[in-house]
């Protein structure tokens, strides 16, 4: 999780930092990026975490979900995928529509302990298939012209170099 590895970085370069979790519908929130054919395998509506930094007084929101190349890859594709540019005075918080988000008080944690103590909905393969694709769309997303392209690719992509993920992916779609 990204948001651990930020506050973590911003803790040890000495800044008061915490998490905050929002609640949002699970397949907006991916956008058309999430693929449809992965949209039987998550709930309605998930988790989504983020990190907080205290400075100049206030708390700030920093969301490090999506690194920069895969943001400069996807950007054409959907308007989730803009940059997240953080000036150090305002948040800098993933482009999400309004609506996609069910709640989000800013509550502060210091650890997501509570978050990892409750049992993972979505199988761990089903997370490392994602984020072969999340790879791969990295690489590749900024050379085709719509989602429908780059989906087409990728999956192409899952069954030639990953083929039993893309095997086991088959057969939970199959089971659906």
């Amino acid at each position: 999780n990204k948001a651990n590895v930020l506050v973590s970085l911003l803790r040890s370069s000495g800044f008061n930092s915490g998490f905050s979790v929002m609640r949002v519908k699970t397949k907006e929130n991916f956008g058309p990026l999430g693929f449809k054919r992965f949209y039987h395998l998550v709930s309605d509506e998930s988790n989504h975490v983020y990190a907080q930094v205290f400075l100049n007084g206030k708390w700030i929101k920093l969301d490090a979900t999506d690194d920069l190349e895969l943001s400069l890859s996807t950007m054409h594709l959907e308007q989730q995928g803009e940059p997240v540019v953080f000036d150090g005075v305002n948040h800098a918080c993933l482009n999400l529509d309004k609506d996609h988000i069910v709640k989000d008080n800013g509550d502060i944690k210091q650890n997501l302990d509570f978050v990892f103590n409750k049992r993972q909905k979505v199988p761990t393969f089903v997370i490392n298939i994602f984020n072969i694709c999340m790879s791969y769309v990295r690489l590749n997303g900024k050379y085709c012209k719509n989602v429908d392209e780059i989906e087409k690719l990728c999956f192409n992509y899952l069954k030639q170099n990953h083929p039993s993920e893309f095997a086991m992916l088959q057969m939970m779609e199959n089971e659906k």
